[in-house]
């Protein structure tokens, strides 16, 4: 199965009513897949290069958004 980095990597499921006023069901979104790797990886990475410039937040940024789509593209691999 693919790894769809755009659906959230956490979603849930909300009971309410629609505008007219029958029960419905909705998901509730909040980070997608790839920014939450990424946010792991973000982290690490701060934990390893703690003495860094406050200007390097930007390279951290991309070496963390680099990770994420590496460990997607794995989970994507066929497994066979």
């Amino acid at each position: 199965m693919k790894t769809e980095q755009d659906q959230p990597a956490h979603p849930t499921m909300e009971h309410g009513y629609d505008s007219v006023g029958l029960p419905c069901v909705y998901t509730t979104n909040g980070l997608t897949k790839r920014e939450y790797f990424a946010g792991l990886a973000m982290q690490g990475l701060i934990v390893l290069y703690k003495d860094y410039d406050p200007g390097d937040y930007a390279y951290l940024a991309i070496c963390s958004t680099k990770v994420s789509d590496a460990l997607i593209a794995e989970l994507d691999k066929d497994k066979s």
